[in-house]
């Protein structure tokens, strides 16, 4: 199973817990830039990643940490 974080969605969910807007707009242009291609003979098609965070960074697991606590939460917000 594949779980992908939402990227406009993390942004807010940084802004939301104070995250300093200067490290937010410095990751949004990081990911902004990201791109990918599925190789296949003759025919190589660029494509905008807008889902996901980076493999390898070491931000990667914090981030993903960061958004995940947002919807647990969400989740528990509306539990009696």
């Amino acid at each position: 199973m594949v779980t992908l974080v939402w990227q406009e969605g993390l942004w807010q969910v940084m802004r939301n817990y104070g995250i300093p807007e200067q490290l937010v707009v410095l990751l949004e242009d990081l990911y902004s830039k990201s791109v990918s291609t599925v190789s296949r003979p003759k025919l190589r098609e660029w494509f905008k990643v807008t889902d996901g965070v980076r493999q390898g960074c070491n931000l990667s697991p914090y981030l993903f940490n960061l958004i995940l606590e947002a919807m647990l939460q969400e989740a528990l917000e509306n539990i009696e």
